[in-house]
């Protein structure tokens, strides 16, 4: 996979999938499966003011995010997990999740690109 993104770095792809277009294409499958459902959790969560569920659902788009090299999101999803363990009352949630909304999907058109190209 090769080309500059603003928004992904496919280096651990690459090195999991071992190369390999077909699972490349699994890989990036999921990903897509799995990132809608992780908005959405993160939606509900704020919602209802649940920031032990929010904790939970920012580690799994922590890991969900570095995965496809979304560095960015990844980071902000770290730093939100990280917050709501030390200081839940002073962590502006609403930032987070809006920041994993505003970058997830220019993320995903880029890695829709890369997806064509396998």
């Amino acid at each position: 996979m090769s080309g500059k993104y603003k928004h992904i770095n496919l280096e651990y792809l690459e090195d999991v999938s071992g190369g390999d277009p077909e699972t490349k294409k699994q890989l990036i499958d999921v990903f897509f499966e799995q990132i809608d459902s992780i908005k959405v959790s993160l939606d509900n969560a704020l919602t209802a003011n649940d920031t032990d569920n929010l904790c939970k659902i920012a580690h799994l788009a922590k890991s969900t995010t570095k995965v496809m090299g979304v560095d960015d999101v990844s980071d902000k999803m770290r730093t939100l997990e990280e917050k709501l363990k030390t200081s839940p009352a002073d962590t502006d949630c609403k930032y987070y999740v809006q920041y994993f909304a505003d970058h997830i999907g220019e993320a995903l058109e880029e890695l829709k690109v890369e997806y064509a190209k396998l």
